[in-house]
């Protein structure tokens, strides 16, 4: 019995941009793109910016709008590749030397592209070996950079190249294009609070937006707060709003409750800080060193706490007396023990280490004090180093 196959492609792939025009945000960027696509006259490039706002998608779409959307030209004049898996020398010198070599019919003042994306994954080396390539095949063969952080790419091929930088997408931009993508789809069932929470959870990613949108409509086929917030699992800004509002009352306790309720569910404490920063910009008169101060009381204020609750201080106090005296000639016999099992050929090893695997032999239950004095007559002992020679 055979079964259809009937597979849909991703809708961030399906709704990717086909050309600079259906580019949203970074407009005086894509402007640049756009007037060397009508001038033909393409300098190598370095597209840099963060991850899911754009850069290989503008890369493509430029290359697509300098061959007019040709398709079989584009695929005999455009070579992609994802540096961060073929980011080694052998690359540089076989496949990308082979296709700057290769002979195409062009249209007049057009070249062929080499589109590298990721490029701050290039290891140095191959960075090195493109230098020569770029030189020699520049009438013919242009490069196009995308990366996360230029300065990772050698100052030889930054000075070769014309630098865009990319931001991150506004809010409004996200929305307007996860609208669009509801609309192609016929979904309707979504909420206001779940689209905010979508543009909330993107950070500017459009990539990230797209995706959770895809993932929580077939997920729950309801694309709402709750429902975005269970998927992404990142805290709720909503429960985080409320945690600092509390705290800059002075409920400092309920605070402290809200927060261990986040990081009882597996959320970070990176995630909960990231998102307070967050939050505190919608809050009015409220800045991050407020935050920051906030954080910390709550911090002081939960140790304290955890301290009285275990006795901590009284826990120390019956630890100390619970040392065991050893004798000197003991504490000797351990020592050799513990320098016996050292790597054959070991000659010196610090104090400090040494006392502390005495002590962890005997699981910490004997007197660190006692045993650096014992190893200070026992061996020769110089700038806190052991000789065992």
């Amino acid at each position: 019995m055979t079964y259809p196959l009937n597979l849909e492609l991703p809708w961030v792939e399906k709704y990717r941009p086909y050309t600079l025009n259906d580019i949203v945000g970074n407009k005086e960027t894509i402007n640049a793109l756009k007037n060397i696509a009508k001038d033909g006259n393409l300098p190598h490039l370095i597209i840099s910016g963060l991850p899911g706002i754009g850069k290989t998608t503008a890369a493509l779409a430029l290359s697509r709008d300098l061959l007019n959307n040709d398709e079989k030209l584009i695929k005999e004049a455009v070579l992609e590749l994802n540096a961060s898996d073929d980011r080694g020398i052998d690359i540089v010198r076989n496949l990308i030397k082979t296709f700057a070599q290769k002979k195409v019919t062009l249209p007049y003042n057009r070249q062929k592209i080499i589109i590298l994306d990721e490029a701050d994954s290039i290891t140095s080396s191959a960075q090195q070996a493109l230098r020569r390539t770029m030189e020699i095949y520049s009438s013919s063969t242009r490069f196009i950079f995308a990366c996360n952080q230029s300065n990772k790419i050698i100052e030889p091929l930054q000075s070769r190249c014309s630098i865009l930088r990319f931001n991150k997408l506004g809010d409004e931009e996200i929305l307007t294009i996860l609208k669009r993508v509801l609309d192609n789809e016929n979904i309707n069932t979504f909420t206001d609070d779940g689209l905010a929470a979508l543009v909330f959870t993107s950070d500017g990613d459009m990539r990230q937006g797209i995706n959770n949108l895809q993932s929580v409509y077939y997920g729950f086929k309801m694309i709402n707060n709750e429902n975005v917030f269970k998927l992404v699992d990142t805290p709720n800004p909503i429960i985080i709003n409320k945690m600092i509002k509390m705290a800059l009352r002075g409920s400092i306790d309920e605070s402290i409750v809200i927060l261990d309720s986040l990081i009882e569910r597996g959320h970070s404490c990176i995630d909960i800080i990231n998102i307070c920063f967050r939050v505190s910009k919608t809050l009015q008169e409220v800045d991050n060193e407020t935050v920051l101060t906030v954080l910390l009381l709550e911090r002081l204020k939960a140790k304290e706490a955890k301290r009285r609750e275990t006795g901590e201080d009284k826990i120390r106090a019956e630890a100390v007396k619970m040392k065991v005296v050893v004798k000197e000639s003991e504490i000797q016999d351990i020592i050799r023990d513990v320098v016996r099992e050292l790597p054959q050929g070991t000659s010196h090893i610090s104090v400090k280490r040494l006392v502390q695997m005495v002590s962890d032999s005997r699981d910490g239950n004997i007197d660190v004090a006692v045993v650096e004095k014992v190893v200070n007559k026992m061996y020769s002992v110089s700038m806190n180093v052991v000789s065992l020679v």
